[in-house]
């Protein structure tokens, strides 16, 4: 008779490299709900700094249609409204004109200029604004063209040299990456 052959029984659970490869999975995974949480939080300032800049436009847009006298009477008109670390500055009138009892279609543009300018200082820390009006032949036309900086999120420098300017990158602080968003509105005075 033979004796009885003893079997090693399998220990049941898992083994450590078994854990170690779960908690790898895991840990891949939550990186990339991080990231895509971080990107989720970037695209919403962006979106909030996008509808306010369009906010401030049509705002400006609806003091050309008050002041139709002011910007349909010349054939051309120029401004550019310059906001950088936080004050506004405007090309034509460098400061708001005041007037006493009635103000003249030049002083409310300038108001209104200077109004849009202050506005968009609280918006953008680095703005650029150019209204442009072209009035020679009907109809009449002015664009505003707003352009500002803003943070990319999730860009690497790999895929960012075709979306930023050398200007931004070198003004911009180490680390940050910058896109400049513009932003146009038509309008008829």
């Amino acid at each position: 008779m033979r004796p009885p052959v003893l079997v090693a029984h399998r220990a049941a659970g898992f083994s450590l490299v078994e854990v170690l490869v779960a908690l790898i999975v895991i840990a891949v995974g939550m990186l990339g709900i991080a990231k895509m949480h971080a990107l989720a939080l970037s695209a919403t300032a962006s979106a909030g700094t996008r509808s306010l800049v369009a906010l401030e436009a049509a705002g400006l847009a609806s003091s050309i249609h008050a002041n139709r006298d002011y910007w349909a009477a010349t054939a051309t008109l120029q401004y550019n409204v310059t906001v950088s670390g936080g004050a506004a500055n405007v090309d034509v009138f460098p400061s708001a004109q005041s007037c006493t009892s009635t103000c003249t279609s030049t002083q409310m543009a300038a108001y209104d200029l200077q109004n849009f300018g202050a506005a968009l200082a609280q918006i953008v820390p680095a703005a650029n604004a150019n209204i442009s009006c072209q009035n020679a032949a009907p109809p009449e036309s002015c664009t505003i063209t707003v352009t500002w900086l803003e943070n990319i999120a999730g860009l690497n420098t790999a895929t960012s040299s075709t979306v930023i300017s050398s200007a931004a990158v070198s003004s911009a602080p180490t680390g940050n990456l910058l896109q400049q968003p513009q932003y146009i509105l038509y309008v008829e005075p």
